[in-house]
């Protein structure tokens, strides 16, 4: 699930909370991208409350060719 509104968004992603902001890299990709069922890769800080701030993320789109 998705929650928030870009530019502050936080997902889930390998049972982790990942939380994306204006200060996020979105290499090839951008915020409006992150959608329920897409993939997704990047880098990021550990929180004090165990969120992932991402630093760099990139989101598949189906048009991704891996």
């Amino acid at each position: 699930m998705v929650f928030g509104r870009c530019p502050s968004v936080v997902f889930a992603a390998d049972g982790k909370a990942i939380a994306v902001d204006d200060s996020t890299d979105f290499r090839k990709s951008k915020c409006d991208d992150l959608k329920q069922g897409r993939e997704v890769e990047g880098e990021g800080d550990v929180q004090a409350n165990g969120t992932i701030r991402a630093t760099t993320i990139h989101v598949a789109k189906k048009d991704d060719e891996h």
